[in-house]
C-alpha cells in the first residue's frame, strides 16, 4: 500500500487510530475505487489464521460509524496474485467466516491493482505473535456480538473438540483412547471441520465443560462459551496453549485450566531438517504429543472434567509404532522424536502468559 506521496505504508504497523489515507491526485489506470473504504487485510484459507488475520480489522467498522463516517464497504486483498479470480468473489472459508462475522457493511475484494478515494487503515487488533495473540477488548467484543446472534442449542453438554477427523497434520497420538474415556463420562466428541460455523458456535454457546487439544478451533469457541463454561486446554505445543487460555478468559471471562502431560514430542521430517524451520510457528504446527496418560487423566479429574480416575488401554512400544507409522502414512513423511534441545527452538519458548493450573 502506498500513499498519495508515494511513501509505502506498513498495513501491520499503522497508528492506533484508524487513519485515512486520500487518493493520489493521478490515479494508476488500473483501477479506481470511489468512495470512503475500510482496509481489511488479507484473505485467507485456512480457517484459524482467518480468525487471527483475515478479522482483526474488523472492530474498527462500528467504530467508524459510530463517529459517523459514511463508508461504501470493506476492501481484502488476495494473498497471491495468482488467486485472483477477477470476479471479485471470497474464498470459500472467508466467505463462510464474513457470512456470520459481518462488519454490516459491503465486503469486496481487490483482485488488480488500485486506487482507493478514501481509504481507514485499522490497527490490528489480534496477531499470532505474544504481544498481540490475546486480543484487544474491542476485538472480543465485535466478535462476540456477532456470535451472539446466532442461536443456541437447547441443551447444556459436555464436549471434547477432536483434531481426530480434520486431516491436518498435528495432535495427540492415541487420540481414540482420549476420545473413548470422554465419551464413556458424557461427553459429546465434536469434530467441528464437520459443522458450519453457525453451527459450531450454536454448540460452543451451550457448552458446560469442554475439552480440547490447543488449537485453531478455540479462535471460534472465545467467541461463544458462556462464562458458566470450563475449559481444559490440553498443551501440544510451547505458548500456544497459555495463550489461548487468556484469549478465552479475556474474551468470555470463563474458567480455563492448561494441562500439560507431555510425555514426548514428534516432528514430521521436514521441519526438523531445519533450525530456521524449527523457529518459526509453522515449523511446529504439524507436531504430535505422546501425553502420558496417567497423568492427564488425573489432570482431568482435579480440574473437575471426569469425575473419577479413567482406565486407560495399555500401551506398549509396538503399539507406538503403528501410531508414529499410521500418522507417517496419512502425511507420507516420516515422524521423528524431539529432543529437549529442539523445543527450545520453538518460537516464544517460556513465553507462556497464563499459570499452568494442572
Amino acid at each position: 500500500m502506498f500513499r498519495p506521496d508515494g511513501s509505502t505504508i506498513d498495513p501491520a504497523l499503522p497508528p492506533p487510530d484508524p487513519t485515512a489515507v486520500f487518493r493520489a491526485p493521478h490515479p494508476p489506470t488500473d483501477g479506481f475505487r470511489r468512495g470512503a473504504w475500510v482496509y481489511g487485510g488479507i484473505l485467507l484459507n485456512h480457517f484459524g489464521h482467518v480468525m487471527i488475520e483475515t478479522g482483526a480489522r474488523l472492530w474498527a467498522v462500528p467504530e467508524l460509524l459510530s463517529r459517523g463516517l459514511p463508508l461504501d464497504g470493506i476492501l481484502f486483498q488476495r494473498k497471491k496474485a495468482a488467486e485472483a479470480s477477477g470476479d471479485g468473489k471470497l474464498p470459500f472459508t472467508s466467505a463462510a467466516f464474513l457470512s456470520i462475522f459481518s462488519p454490516d457493511i459491503p465486503v469486496a475484494v481487490a483482485d488488480s491493482t488500485e486506487t482507493i478515494e478514501t481509504l481507514y487503515v485499522p490497527e490490528i487488533s489480534i496477531s499470532v505473535t505474544p504481544e498481540r495473540f490475546v486480543g484487544t477488548r474491542e476485538h472480543w467484543a465485535f466478535f462476540r456480538d456477532r456470535a451472539a446472534r446466532v442461536g443456541s442449542h437447547p441443551d447444556p453438554v459436555d464436549i471434547y473438540v477432536s483434531r481426530s477427523q480434520d486431516g491436518a497434520r498435528g495432535g495427540f497420538l492415541f487420540e481414540a483412547d482420549l476420545e473413548a474415556v470422554l465419551a464413556a463420562a458424557g461427553y459429546r466428541i465434536f469434530h467441528p471441520q464437520h459443522h458450519s460455523v453457525s453451527d459450531q458456535i450454536a454448540t460452543y454457546r451451550r457448552a458446560r465443560r469442554l475439552v480440547s487439544i490447543d488449537g485453531s478451533a478455540l479462535h471460534l469457541a472465545a467467541t461463544a462459551l458462556s462464562q458458566d463454561a470450563r475449559v481444559a486446554i490440553l498443551a501440544r505445543r510451547e505458548f500456544f496453549a497459555w495463550a489461548i487460555a487468556d484469549q478465552l478468559r479475556l474474551a468470555a471471562a470463563c474458567q480455563v485450566s492448561v494441562i500439560d502431560a507431555r510425555k514426548a514430542v514428534y516432528n514430521f521430517a521436514g521441519p526438523m531438517a531445519s533450525r530456521v524451520q524449527l523457529a518459526t510457528v509453522k515449523g511446529w504446527s504439524s507436531s504430535f504429543v505422546l501425553p502420558d496418560f496417567a497423568e492427564l487423566g488425573q489432570a482431568l479429574v482435579l480440574n473437575g472434567f471426569l469425575d473419577s480416575m479413567p482406565t486407560w488401554p495399555t500401551r506398549n512400544t509396538a503399539d507406538l509404532d503403528r501410531e508414529l507409522q499410521r500418522a507417517s502414512r496419512l502425511h507420507n513423511e516420516a515422524l521423528l522424536p524431539v529432543t529437549d534441545a529442539m523445543l527450545a527452538l520453538q518460537p516464544y519458548f517460556n513465553a507462556q502468559i497464563a499459570e499452568d493450573t494442572r
